[in-house]
């Protein structure tokens, strides 16, 4: 990941307090978006690199579905990260979610990232992210799965394009269908700390037939880079397209590293 070193923990803290606290508003029940709302980069933990990531984000649900007439909903992850070789990153994320003012763990994924070598600075790059997620959502089945998500990049006069698509395979569960959620990212360089851009995320259904559109996750969201002098910060703000996805949704992704353990 390129992090900027932990020099003033006030700093970061500050932020996270932020993030943090714009998300405890109106919290409702049920999941309703994805609890890990990250675009995949080349931004992996370098060899002896530790990482530690927040992911919060607080959803209105959608007008149809499991949610509808609920109120808001807030999830989060923490996420540690270790780059155990060149090119090569190991992560554990654990999500929580709040639901009737009470806090859930709702299982836990460990996540295996590659980028292969390229010029970080301009042209394209590709990885892959393959993850196992064992899964406790409240008040439904437990279950395990494996996720497989390509990484496809390319920078170029301040542009940076990033493609995401993905598969989910559950392993055990009532559920065997194996879905098709890809996503996208184009942000602007602003100035050697900000970009601003779009980012989409899409959740198809089932990979061998495609659910019709307004029964579809369709979600853009307008969003902004930023690195300070400690912490790489993703805030974006998205409106839904369909029936099917949460009205409105904000998040945050504060992110920070150690040089070594």
């Amino acid at each position: 990941m390129n992090y900027y070193r932990l020099c003033s923990s006030c700093t970061f803290l500050t932020c996270l307090a932020t993030a943090l606290s714009a998300g405890l508003i109106s919290i409702g029940t049920a999941c309703a978006a994805p609890a890990d709302m990250r675009i995949v980069s080349d931004e992996i933990s370098a060899l002896g690199e530790v990482g530690l990531e927040f992911q919060t984000n607080i959803a209105k649900p959608a007008i149809y579905g499991d949610n509808q007439g609920q109120g808001n909903v807030f999830q989060g992850i923490i996420e540690p990260a270790y780059g155990i070789a060149e090119h090569w990153e190991v992560s554990l994320q654990l999500p929580v979610e709040q639901v009737d003012g009470a806090w859930y763990g709702t299982g836990f994924n460990t996540e295996f990232q590659y980028v292969a070598p390229h010029n970080a600075a301009e042209g394209f790059y590709w990885g892959g992210r393959a993850e196992i997620n064992y899964v406790t959502p409240v008040g439904l089945q437990e279950s395990w799965q494996s996720e497989l998500r390509a990484v496809f990049g390319y920078r170029a006069d301040g542009w940076h394009l990033i493609l995401n698509p993905s598969i989910t395979v559950p392993s055990t569960g009532a559920d065997q269908q194996i879905t098709f959620e890809p996503s996208a990212k184009v942000v602007y360089q602003i100035d050697m700390q900000t970009e601003l851009g779009l980012e989409y995320f899409v959740e198809t259904g089932s990979i061998a037939h495609f659910l019709p559109y307004q029964q579809q996750y369709q979600l853009p969201m307008f969003v902004l880079d930023k690195k300070l002098r400690n912490a790489d910060i993703n805030i974006g703000i998205g409106k839904g397209l369909t029936n099917s996805t949460d009205r409105w949704v904000f998040k945050t992704i504060v992110s920070f590293s150690f040089d070594s353990l």
